[in-house]
């Protein structure tokens, strides 16, 4: 899942199990549902292609890949060509797993490329991902701001809360994969302390570091009589989204962050 489709696996772009095991699998978690209308895989060319066959392919929401179904049973790879493409037309499924039947199977791939229809407009990729904080509080954890409750309460049970007055507060959501994204809209707490969230920084990036990614108009603040907050990004291309309390004694509480 690199990126990198090359098919001799001396140049560094292949997979590669241990060799002769049981049912030997590989399974992409692709984070949500999507729907999806193909699955396209790179087999190595270089030496050995009939080791992957046959093959199944199981698609799915289980984590276990034995749990979710197959398509078309046994497949197999046209040995003097690569890659094979696989119609899936618009099966929903989170999970895309590749396994090679048998007792003694070695597994040997060089790309598996996923294809979905587009993602819809409007659709918060944010919700459900996974969020991470320096300073948690029991309780009060940044899942919280990924659960799709926007009610900025906080004895609602909606938000997040860090510990009190710690340097550099941030909060990060890891979408899983790079999007192009048009809006981060964010959610405050309203009825305690919303002067708290200001000023603060919005960091867009590759990097699962905060602060290696570029911030998005320097700092910024909430008007504290109104919520959400929307920041227009335009495209910018990211998998991670962070908010950065600047400062020595800094506490963050914010109820939701969607991303669009």
């Amino acid at each position: 899942v690199d990126g990198n489709t090359n098919t001799n696996h001396y140049h560094g772009s292949c997979m590669h199990s241990q060799g002769d095991k049981p049912n030997v699998w590989v399974h992409i978690d692709l984070c949500q549902p999507f729907s999806i209308n193909s699955v396209v895989i790179h087999n190595r060319m270089d030496f050995g292609p009939e080791r992957a066959n046959p093959f199944n392919l199981h698609l799915g929401n289980s984590s276990d890949i034995l749990l979710n179904p197959t398509l078309g049973g046994d497949l197999n790879f046209d040995l003097s060509q690569t890659p094979k493409t696989i119609l899936v037309n618009g099966l929903t499924a989170r999970y895309v797993g590749i396994l090679l039947p048998g007792l003694t199977r070695t597994l040997q791939l060089c790309e598996v490329q996923v294809f979905n229809s587009n993602i819809p407009q409007g659709l918060n990729i944010a919700e459900g991902r996974t969020a991470s904080t320096n300073y948690p509080l029991a309780g009060y954890g940044p899942e919280k701001i990924v659960d799709g409750n926007t009610n900025t309460n906080h004895y609602h049970g909606s938000c997040m809360h860090s510990q009190g007055d710690k340097p550099n507060v941030w909060v990060h959501i890891d979408l899983c994969q790079p999007f192009s994204i048009n809006s981060v809209v964010i959610h405050n707490r309203m009825d305690f302390g919303p002067e708290r969230a200001n000023p603060f920084n919005l960091h867009l990036g590759n990097s699962s570091d905060i602060l290696l990614n570029p911030t998005l108009g320097g700092d910024l603040n909430f008007d504290l009589s109104q919520t959400p907050k929307t920041i227009l990004v335009n495209g910018l291309t990211a998998r991670y989204v962070g908010i950065l309390l600047p400062g020595l004694t800094r506490t963050l509480q914010l109820c939701e962050v969607q991303v669009f």
